[in-house]
């Protein structure tokens, strides 16, 4: 993540900050608190007004040696006992008290963890090939890209007018584990080291095939292009 993206959410934690006291003090209904929150990655759960949900995104998945300890620092600090991995590969922490949420954030944050932006009513986390950089034959390592577009998606996250989940994937070699194509955006890595680009697929209810859109992404162009 970088200073300009972490600067934004910290810009932006004091209408958090307020929210979760008007919510506390009986200001905001639930749901009117709701629609704040899930931009930061934060909601009531289901049916208990106090307790809630915190959803950390993890562009492509990855796990670093400071992301894993500030998962169990957090863990054993703040006694969470209940926790997932969704299938966007982002961590959820579920049963927290408002208070608790507030002081996790900003630590998140510092670990390199997404949550602005990272709601239900947003962009889904950037997700690849879980095995990219590792994986013996693939096209392309493509976590740089996954970054550059998740950095890119987080600075107009407030003025894009992107459909409620809309998932962006990338794959790095020919089978296609990142599944791009059948989310709503995908970037499929080819042997000549370009990207093939799909659009429109998705597994909801109306479950649909991405459409290749006859274009081909240079990987120094895209970086570039997500960049500015």
């Amino acid at each position: 993540m970088d200073k300009e993206v972490l600067d934004h959410f910290y810009s932006e934690f004091s209408i958090l900050q307020e929210a979760v006291a008007q919510f506390k003090s009986g200001n905001l209904s639930s749901k009117e608190y709701a629609h704040i929150a899930a931009h930061y990655g934060t909601s009531p759960q289901p049916g208990h007004d106090n307790q809630h949900i915190l959803r950390l995104g993890l562009p492509g998945g990855r796990l670093n040696k400071e992301k894993i300890r500030f998962l169990l620092n957090t863990i054993g600090d703040y006694h969470i006992e209940n926790l997932k991995i969704t299938f966007s590969q982002s961590i959820q922490f579920h049963d927290l008290s408002l208070d608790t949420v507030l002081k996790i954030l900003p630590k998140a944050w510092e670990a390199g963890f997404i949550s602005v932006g990272n709601g239900s009513d947003y962009t889904k986390n950037v997700i690849c090939s879980p095995l990219t950089g590792l994986k013996p034959g693939e096209y392309i390592n493509v976590i740089p890209y996954v970054e550059a577009a998740s950095n890119y998606l987080l600075k107009y996250q407030s003025v894009a007018a992107l459909p409620i989940n809309f998932k962006i994937s990338f794959s790095s070699s020919k089978d296609n584990e990142g599944h791009a194509s059948f989310n709503d955006l995908g970037f499929a890595a080819r042997q000549n080291r370009h990207f093939d680009v799909y659009a429109g697929g998705g597994l909801g209810e109306i479950h649909v095939l991405a459409s290749s859109l006859d274009i081909i992404l240079i990987p120094s162009i895209s970086s570039t292009i997500f960049a500015q």
